[in-house]
């Protein structure tokens, strides 16, 4: 009997009867991390990116890891620095592309770090840097990222204007565009 993997799409048959079709489902961490009124970000560009954009250090959730490990692992490649702790949960945002069947569920936590140096090293080679920026340049640098999905529920939090806890849900349009559907608490 094969087991259901949330890493990818795929089927799974229950007791060998009932085959069902799973979706693509891609799970993030990412941390708000604050010294003062400062926040931590950084930059990356993806090979097929034009331009680079500005986002909190996070990533993808690898197979065995759980959400917690792979926040901290992200942090210090990303970042170079060490998660001291790993607090609240910020938001959660699920976004659906019924088009593809795919899926992204992000997690997003406050952490602590250790003080330190920010040397990004990214095995993925997608860092260009890491910076500490005031909150407001941090909003503003977090907006030209193209999916709403990305930018608005982090945008609102590090600019103080939603409790934490919050979900958002977003859905892919026909021409692709990304729709908010549904922010809990409303």
């Amino acid at each position: 009997m094969a087991s259901p993997s949330l890493a990818g799409r795929g089927r799974w048959k229950a007791r060998g009867v009932v085959e069902i079709e799973l979706p693509h489902v891609v799970e993030v961490v990412a941390a708000l991390i604050r010294r003062g009124d400062e926040v931590l970000v950084v930059e990356q560009q993806g090979p097929e990116d034009p331009i680079s954009a500005w986002t909190l250090p996070g990533g993808r959730v690898h197979a065995g890891e759980l959400l917690h490990e792979a926040l901290v692992r992200e942090v210090a490649e990303e970042t170079g620095l060490v998660v001291r702790s790993v607090g609240g949960l910020v938001y959660a945002m699920h976004s659906d592309d019924p088009q593809t069947g795919r899926h992204v569920v992000a997690f997003v936590f406050e952490a602590e770090v250790e003080d330190g140096a920010l040397l990004p090293a990214d095995p993925d080679e997608l860092i260009l840097g890491a910076h500490w920026v005031t909150r407001d340049a941090a909003v503003e640098l977090l907006r030209p990222v193209r999916l709403p999905s990305m930018v608005e529920p982090m945008a609102a939090h590090v600019a103080g204007g939603i409790a934490p806890g919050a979900v958002w849900f977003y859905r892919m349009q026909p021409d692709g565009t990304e729709r908010l559907v549904l922010r809990l608490p409303e």
